[in-house]
């Protein structure tokens, strides 16, 4: 406030939370100044080059699924490693067991109700066994593939390092030292001042 008292601002271009602020203090502008700054919310993106694109198709993952820590993005690397025969196997022996243990809750809940809730703690134990055989299998196989694991972590570090994302993270210079100086003017070719959601772009 102070700023804008010295130096007036006609416009200010910021991001959620800098809105937030000045949403917040709306009431202290109209007090002390009798006015405040017209706010627009600047553009967010996300850039992708073209090995970005690749790994996200290889490996089945959409932007928002590297959005999580690195333990859990090998994870979901892994689950599309693994064959589908084998994907398909634990899915129809979980579907199995789910069927054959509600037909023998059926039949425990009419003898012994008692019974009945005890079988359901193991049933619980069951499904915890099978998933953790699963996710050994998942992690035997991003450990046999070492190229796996090098590009889990390229998809981190380029999308959402130190578990940040990209535009919070790095300046806009080693992407010009990559695609050129003529990277900022295609940006502004494709980013709309009307949308403040944050937008993924390919380079």
């Amino acid at each position: 406030m102070v700023q804008d008292y010295l130096l007036p601002t006609v416009a200010y271009i910021g991001g959620p939370a800098e809105l937030a602020y000045l949403a917040q203090s709306a009431v202290l502008y109209d007090r002390l100044l009798g006015r405040m700054p017209v706010v627009a919310s600047r553009a967010g993106f996300t850039l992708l080059d073209a090995r970005t694109v690749k790994l996200l198709e290889r490996y089945r993952l959409s932007i928002q699924d590297t959005f999580v820590d690195d333990d859990a993005l090998h994870e979901r690397i892994t689950h599309s490693l693994v064959p589908d025969s084998v994907d398909r196997a634990f899915k129809d022996a979980a579907d199995r067991m789910a069927r054959q243990l509600d037909g023998l809750r059926g039949e425990l809940d009419k003898f012994d109700p008692t019974l009945a809730a005890s079988l359901e703690k193991g049933r619980g134990k069951i499904q915890h066994q099978i998933e953790k055989t699963r996710l050994k299998i998942a992690r035997e196989t991003l450990r046999r593939n070492a190229r796996a694991v090098a590009e889990a972590q390229f998809l981190t570090n380029s999308l959402f390092p130190h578990r940040h994302l990209q535009e919070r993270f790095y300046t806009i210079l080693p992407f010009l030292a990559h695609h050129g100086m003529d990277l900022v003017d295609r940006l502004y070719d494709v980013v709309e001042l009307d949308c403040p959601d944050h937008r993924v772009f390919t380079v």
